[in-house]
């Protein structure tokens, strides 16, 4: 008869390892959906606003200064996802912006410490940069990029915010696999966090950076995790991985993508302890039932057991 602890242990071992395996690839799929979306509506952002931002501007400086009306018809392509749109001069000083957006106290955003980092950058690159979600009064992700004209003299900075509020935005409907289960977007240049839900959004993400510390924990972790195998179309490929979160979360397992181009992680985060709480209610079925079968078989042969040695037993059958 085999051993208990080995007959409990063998399929709940196994079991473990599926659990974990279908997690793993749960969150690979979340991850690539997340990712593909967001990276394609950032894609689409940066095509609208570098077209139209430098068509403004070069009319402006033809003596053209309708500004206001062509930012409200580009926000009105898609009003679900942009909250508005600004022009800015290289000063930091407002243009001109959607009405939405008008107020008699434009910021300069060069002094603006939310906003200076992220305008000075995008002064000095060639591509769409990424800026700190704010709250203003609804969460949005700023986006912006410098407009130069055929000479590469640059003209002005062209701002577009994206919404990313629970009931409406790109955001709006996007899944993730339960409370237990948390999507993050991540920026690499300051390690403020763009985005964080588990379903709800996560109270405050956006104020505080990531401590430096926690943020060089992950990043060890991030590149000690399992790789998945390259393809051949070149894409980016998920990172499986594991870390200690420090918080009311402990360690999580989860896997993520990073985009090179706007600068930012993906990550789905599962908390350990739910897959442990998960593994040992099945755990808890698996020992009952070996241990009722145990019960069961002792109870079986001690009767035959008994049988056989029955006064006046003469061998056959016992039933």
């Amino acid at each position: 008869m085999c051993y208990c602890g080995h007959c409990a242990g063998r399929p709940t071992y196994v079991h473990w390892q599926y659990l974990t395996a279908q997690t793993e690839a749960s969150q690979r799929s979340l991850v690539k959906q997340w990712f593909g979306s967001f990276s394609s509506l950032l894609e689409q952002q940066e095509t609208i606003i570098t077209l139209i931002g430098q068509d403004i501007l070069l009319r402006q400086r033809e003596g053209n200064p309708d500004i206001r009306s062509e930012l409200d018809r580009l926000m009105n392509i898609n009003p679900e996802f942009f909250a508005g749109f600004a022009l800015f001069s290289t000063a930091g000083e407002v243009l001109d912006t959607t009405s939405n957006l008008v107020r008699p106290d434009p910021p300069n955003l060069l002094q603006q410490p939310e906003s200076k980092d992220s305008f000075v950058y995008a002064i000095e690159s060639d591509k769409m940069v990424l800026g700190r979600t704010y709250n203003a009064p609804r969460l949005v992700i700023p986006a912006r990029k410098a407009i130069r004209d055929t000479d590469g003299q640059l003209l002005g900075i062209m701002t577009g915010a994206l919404k990313i509020q629970a009931d409406s935005g790109h955001f709006a409907h996007a899944a993730v696999l339960g409370p237990h289960n948390r999507i993050t977007i991540l920026r690499t240049r300051n390690r403020y966090i763009q985005y964080a839900t588990n379903g709800e959004l996560i109270a405050d993400f956006f104020v505080q950076p990531l401590p430096d510390t926690r943020y060089r924990q992950l990043m060890q972790a991030l590149q000690q995790g399992q790789r998945e195998p390259e393809h051949p179309s070149g894409r980016q490929t998920t990172i499986t991985f594991r870390w200690d979160t420090n918080s009311d979360r402990e360690h999580v397992r989860g896997v993520a993508l990073y985009n090179p181009r706007y600068e930012f992680w993906l990550l789905s985060e599962v908390e350990e302890g739910y897959l442990i709480n998960q593994f040992l209610k099945t755990a808890t079925l698996y020992i009952a039932l070996t241990a009722a079968f145990l019960i069961s078989m002792f109870y079986l042969f001690r009767f035959i057991d008994r049988e056989l040695n029955r006064p006046g037993f003469r061998g056959g059958f016992i039933f």
